[in-house]
């Protein structure tokens, strides 16, 4: 080897040594992070004495495990403040307000934990949990035959814009849509593919929560919910993939404008307004309440109506 190519390798071998540590230093002060350590010391005290099948998620919200789930749901409880921060979120909103959310549609439920809490001690509510990954939906059905108070069932299936089937690729449990080149690679699967609007009016569900986490499929998703959006006008919890978008052809951009075109408003997880401008902007994975603005309902509904049958009536 030359002197150049092998001063090029040796450039990247240290680029890429100085990375993963840089990498690793984020991990450490992340990890340290008080806020963390306060959740950690809460959730030991709340979770003493409890079997390793039990687990108590916030204050008097306990369920029962899988053992393949429990450290998912620990990244709920203290191993991620941005997720901690999510649950808690989404807990305040809808089992609070005089609990006038009573049924959830949980897309992308990997393994039911946001269906389970949205469920536990409620009689009165119900979720639809929407998973098509083979792994984790064994792992999601028993979580649901572990906590049968939970009034929650099941489907797998993914869900998008159209009918029929879709090429998706397993990372640890989850499901990502594949784009056009990538749909023969090895380790794709196909499995097949509902729009939420069919899913929900064939189980006679009509959601006022919706949470959906499709690791960058959220405007496909999106495109086959329209009569949810456009009549029922669920609350929407989003977990947004810039990167995973544009992979797929879409785009942050893309995903406000459908969001504004049912007069939805979007909010951060503190629940300040984002701008367009904002969201489209936005590089990180991240989380959004978007709830419907009930100034432009009755215009939409006017537009919807006129538009004749669609699809899953």
């Amino acid at each position: 080897m030359s002197a150049g190519p092998a001063k090029a390798l040796l450039g990247r071998v240290l680029g890429e040594r100085r990375l993963d540590r840089v990498r690793r230093a984020w991990h450490r002060l992340r990890e340290s992070d008080p806020r963390l350590a306060l959740r950690r010391r809460a959730f030991s005290r709340a979770n003493a004495g409890l079997p390793s099948d039990r687990i108590e998620i916030r204050p008097g919200l306990r369920l029962s495990v899988e053992p393949e789930a429990r450290d998912g749901f620990e990244h709920f409880c203290f191993r991620s403040l941005d997720m901690a921060r999510e649950l808690d979120g989404f807990l305040a909103h809808c089992r609070g307000h005089g609990g006038r959310r009573h049924r959830l549609l949980d897309v992308g439920a990997l393994h039911g934990l946001f269906s389970l809490a949205f469920t536990a001690g409620r009689p009165d509510a119900e979720a639809l949990a929407i998973e098509p990954s083979p792994l984790a939906f064994p792992v999601l059905e028993a979580n649901l035959r572990r906590n049968p108070e939970a009034r929650a069932r099941a489907q797998q299936v993914a869900a998008g814009a159209g009918e029929g089937e879709i090429a998706m690729r397993l990372d640890w449990h989850h499901l990502e849509a594949c784009s056009a080149e990538e749909a023969g690679a090895p380790g794709v699967l196909t499995v097949p593919l509902r729009t939420l609007d069919a899913i929900c009016f064939g189980h006679e569900f009509l959601p006022d929560v919706i949470k959906l986490d499709v690791e960058g499929y959220e405007l496909e998703t999106l495109r086959g919910a329209e009569r949810l959006l456009g009549e029922s006008r669920p609350d929407l919890f989003l977990e947004a993939h810039p990167a995973s978008l544009e992979r797929l052809g879409t785009s942050m951009a893309e995903l406000f404008d459908h969001l504004r075109r049912f007069d939805y408003r979007v909010f951060d997880v503190r629940d300040r307004p984002v701008s367009a401008t904002d969201f489209a902007a936005e590089r990180a994975v991240t989380r959004y309440r978007c709830a419907p603005d009930s100034r432009g309902h009755h215009d939409f509904q006017s537009r919807a109506l006129s538009t004749g049958p669609r699809e899953g009536a």
